[in-house]
């Protein structure tokens, strides 16, 4: 039966694992970014997570309801306890210093694994498309997870932000 699954895997999906992959990985190093890059991720992924409730649940308008709500609660939680990191600005560059993390990698690869489970439940399992409960509980866990990664990018701007509030300050 797995092996059923994956030769009818298209092609693509394989490709895109091995990119993210690929992405967390080089996101386990020390790396120097800009503004924009800060911001790349974050939309490939909300794009992606939300890609999958639209996809499956296009009829159950409660599914965006709660995407929405799952991003929201990850922005707010990840504030509200103040997770902090070892990331500095550098306001005449421009650039963030992030030290690395395996936490973008297992999120990524988190997010792209239920898309995959779920798209293979959905087509062995038609009826789940129209199961309000089902529907609504994945489009929350697709938005708590892609909401990590704008919560972290979001940190980012505050402190550049605050970075260049206290060096105008300082001048």
């Amino acid at each position: 039966m797995i092996l059923a699954i994956l030769q009818h895997t298209p092609t693509w999906v394989f490709i895109l694992f091995a990119v993210l992959f690929w992405l967390g990985l080089r996101q386990t190093r020390d790396n120097t970014v800009s503004q924009y890059r800060t911001a790349i991720m974050p939309v490939f992924m909300l794009g992606l997570s939300f890609s999958g409730v639209a996809g499956a649940f296009p009829t159950l308008p409660q599914t965006y309801v709660a995407w929405f709500a799952g991003v929201a609660a990850s922005v707010l939680v990840y504030r509200m306890v103040g997770v902090r990191s070892a990331a500095s600005y550098d306001p005449q560059q421009g650039t963030f210093h992030l030290p690395g993390s395996w936490l973008p990698l297992c999120l990524m690869l988190t997010i792209f694994s239920t898309k995959y489970v779920m798209a293979i439940f959905l087509a062995m399992h038609p009826a789940l498309h129209s199961q309000a409960l089902f529907a609504t509980g994945l489009s929350l866990i697709y938005g708590l997870l892609s909401g990590l990664f704008l919560a972290r990018a979001a940190n980012l701007w505050l402190l550049a932000w605050q970075t260049r509030k206290t060096a105008s300050l300082a001048a």
